[in-house]
């Protein structure tokens, strides 16, 4: 590969860790005041769907990365993906079981079994995992992982068939948020390529743009505009606001693209603790909603409700360490053996 990395700049990867604890953070507090939590910040709830666009992103791009610059082939790719998710989605799993039995929300083997295997979003696939409803955004990601691989690494007709047969068994839901992905894997291929002129003013315009579009209800208007030009439009699932998720992610691609070169060297200095925060992010992402929605909620107040976000966050960075890093390690060297025994 010819192409240098924009990953390869550690003020911008610093950046770009940033923006995944913020999108993380984001997604905590909007979930806290939709589940009965009197969190005195309410702004983030309009950019929870929004700020996982932002992740689809940050993944694309971090994915390119790691696959290109690490020299994988295959099967190191399937076994970097697998133990990167089964890491944390295993334990996720336990804990949405375990704190669905404690509020006596029910579930199915084929719960268990779907969101295992990530096929939750699948077409009309009605399997969920329960109290965990961040999970749908994993389910997407294990498909784009799998499409990619494929693209990359498989040659010949054997590749545009397997192509095939993942992408029709994904469902249209999943196919149609891709393109917010591939934005990550453009930007990887392209980041080197481009200069933009006023750097400064496109970055701050194209942030601009997204919190005009999220506030303004330009989102959910056409949300309800495609409800109502097409009565199937529920298939889509997740993606029922692809016209602006996909304008969204392209702006952020452009803002990413427009800071690649003045982030301030000031970042750096702090760099440890961006790491720390961005490490435990995945952790965070899928942990939160089972634990609070197992929470009593009356009698919270601000104070209260701070209190809470701040143990819930807190305890997530705690566990992180272990399971996006010591477990991710532990599975890596493991899999390959349990594939070949």
């Amino acid at each position: 590969m010819s192409t240098i990395s924009p990953l390869a700049d550690r003020a911008f990867s610093l950046y770009l860790d940033t923006w995944r604890f913020i999108a993380a953070i984001t997604v905590v507090i909007a979930h806290m005041n939709m589940d009965g939590f009197d969190f005195p910040l309410k702004t983030p709830n309009a950019f929870s769907h929004e700020a996982v666009i932002v992740f689809f992103v940050l993944s694309g791009l971090v994915i390119a990365h790691s696959t290109f610059e690490g020299g994988r082939d295959w099967k190191a790719y399937l076994f970097a993906r697998a133990s990167r998710l089964y890491a944390v989605v295993l334990p996720a799993i336990a804990l949405s079981l375990a704190c669905a039995a404690l509020v006596g929300k029910g579930w199915t083997a084929w719960d268990l079994v779907s969101s295992l295997l990530f096929l939750n979003e699948v077409w009309l696939n009605p399997a969920k995992l329960p109290l965990n409803g961040p999970f749908w955004s994993l389910c997407f990601e294990a498909f784009y992982y799998t499409l990619f691989g494929i693209w990359i690494f498989a040659k010949g007709p054997a590749r545009y068939v397997a192509f095939a047969i993942v992408a029709v068994a994904a469902g249209p839901a999943i196919l149609a948020l891709s393109p917010a992905w591939l934005c990550g894997v453009w930007l990887y291929y392209n980041a080197h390529k481009i200069s933009l002129r006023g750097n400064y003013a496109v970055a701050i315009i194209s942030l601009g743009l997204i919190f005009v579009i999220v506030l303004s209800g330009a989102t959910m208007t056409i949300r309800a505009w495609m409800f109502d030009l097409t009565p199937y439009w529920y298939v889509m699932r997740q993606a029922t606001r692809i016209v602006t998720d996909i304008i969204i992610a392209g702006l952020f691609t452009v803002h990413l693209l427009a800071v690649r070169n003045i982030v301030p060297e000031i970042l750096t200095r702090y760099a440890s603790t961006v790491r720390y925060l961005a490490g435990g992010t995945f952790t965070i992402y899928l942990f939160h909603r089972p634990i609070m929605q197992a929470f009593d909620k009356p009698g919270y107040g601000p104070l209260a409700s701070i209190a809470t976000f701040v143990a819930i966050v807190g305890f997530c960075l705690l566990i992180s360490g272990s399971l996006e890093k010591k477990r991710t390690r532990i599975l890596r060297e493991r899999l390959p053996r349990i594939s070949f025994a």
